[in-house]
């Protein structure tokens, strides 16, 4: 599951993606091509636990946060994670 935004003013496309695989990484496949061709990954953040039932409360308010991921071609989504990659034009 997957939807993108671009900022207009900087030319950025955002891509949200969910892994709900609760054991398999899968890879996003990205077709860039019209107005995107030439864009390329510049940033991805992920949001995961290795832990499936992990929260965040006010005792432990950093549980789970958002880190970086290895900036790759496919995007790797690892098992129950949110993700943003940033493309750019290259």
């Amino acid at each position: 599951m997957a939807a993108a935004t671009i900022d207009d003013e900087t030319g950025d496309v955002a891509v949200f993606a969910v892994n709900r695989s609760e054991t398999d990484t899968t890879q996003l496949d990205l077709e860039l091509g019209g107005a995107l061709a030439g864009y390329r990954v510049v940033e991805h953040r992920v949001l995961q636990s290795d832990d499936p039932r992990a929260t965040n409360t006010a005792d432990a308010p950093d549980t789970v946060t958002p880190r970086a991921a290895a900036v790759a071609e496919p995007p790797a989504l690892l098992p129950i994670s949110w993700n943003v990659i940033r493309l750019q034009r290259a």
